[in-house]
């Protein structure tokens, strides 16, 4: 992985998602782009890329783009009561993180 070369793709990516969704943190998206830009988002795994993107997660699409292609992936996740973010499955309080962090607490309690 190489940082330095790869904050200025991130930039203007975030700079493409902010433009585009109103709560990107809240949002999926699928990514689609040059080979370059690929290139450089395969060195990182989808977390990463979530978190350096302001998203809630990234898939990227392979197929190779003229341009950047951000598209939003509906989820069907719900709000998590926890952390606040749309990660916790329909019918549940918490997202699997939060409800396994809650789990640590009472078992150190």
């Amino acid at each position: 992985k190489d940082i330095a070369n790869s904050l200025p793709v991130f930039d203007r990516i975030r700079e493409n998602i902010n433009k585009q969704f109103s709560k990107p943190g809240n949002t999926t998206i699928l990514l689609k782009g040059k080979e370059e830009d690929i290139e450089v988002l395969k060195a990182y795994n989808h977390g990463e890329l979530a978190e350096v993107l302001g998203v809630l997660d990234v898939r990227l699409d392979l197929q190779i783009a003229q341009d950047l292609e951000i598209e939003e992936i509906v989820t069907g996740f719900v709000l998590c009561d926890r952390c606040r973010r749309l990660t916790a499955l329909p019918g549940q309080d918490t997202c699997q993180r939060c409800t396994a962090v809650l789990k640590d607490l009472e078992e150190e309690s």
